[in-house]
């Protein structure tokens, strides 16, 4: 899922609403963000209860190569 304002909300962080929901299906979670180290702590990506996966902008999601990547 994406991090930056679907699963961490500015002034909020983790949107538990969703947490709760994710939190019923057995599957592994990962957090996609195209953030760097500096942004990780803008964003207020630290101390999530999922993985978080990032290519630091190298690639950009937007490149089918990042989803390759992390799988």
């Amino acid at each position: 899922m994406d991090a930056v304002e679907t699963f961490v909300l500015e002034g909020i962080g983790v949107y538990h609403p969703l947490y709760k929901l994710l939190e019923k299906y057995p599957n592994r979670k990962i957090i996609l963000t195209n953030a760097d180290d500096a942004q990780l702590i803008e964003f207020g990506l630290i101390d999530l209860p999922y993985e978080l996966f990032s290519l630091k902008h190298n690639p950009n999601k937007e490149d089918s190569g990042y989803y390759k990547q992390m799988m």
